[in-house]
């Protein structure tokens, strides 16, 4: 045998002296090339949603001002009419319309509380939810 090593397999891929085939340095620059790369798309890519967000914020913004000031005082007064107040609301009940009408909050558990019979039955009158006295205690 001979102290030659030869591969017929790898022929034209040249001299194999050193017993070598892959490389070993590393494509640095390609490398950085691409991490520097990915980095200016990824902060581009921030920059853009942080305008984005701004531009909505701006839209937000000019939708309330068109729509003027919140009160709360305004809201609180508009809310105090509906509770104190009567009305009727219609809403859709399948395919018909259905009138719900509306009275003052004390004077819907006054009526409730003195006449159970407005709730089908399912409650008491006040006088009879009241508890039983309890019996005093044995003395001694």
């Amino acid at each position: 045998m001979s102290a030659e090593h030869h591969h017929d397999d790898h022929a034209g891929h040249g001299d194999h002296a050193t017993g070598a085939h892959e490389v070993d340095n590393m494509p640095s620059a390609r490398l950085f090339n691409l991490m520097v790369g990915l980095s200016v798309l990824t902060l581009a890519a921030c920059f853009g949603v942080v305008q984005l967000f701004n531009m909505q914020v701006e839209s937000i913004r000019a939708d309330r001002a068109k729509a003027g000031p919140y009160s709360r005082k305004a809201y609180e007064a508009e809310m105090r009419t509906i509770l104190d107040g009567y009305g009727k609301t219609t809403v859709p009940d399948g395919e018909s319309q259905r009138t719900l009408y509306r009275i003052p909050v004390r004077r819907a558990t006054e009526r409730v509380l003195n006449d159970a019979s407005l709730l089908g039955g399912k409650a008491r009158p006040l006088e009879a939810a009241k508890p039983a006295v309890p019996a005093p205690p044995p003395a001694g």
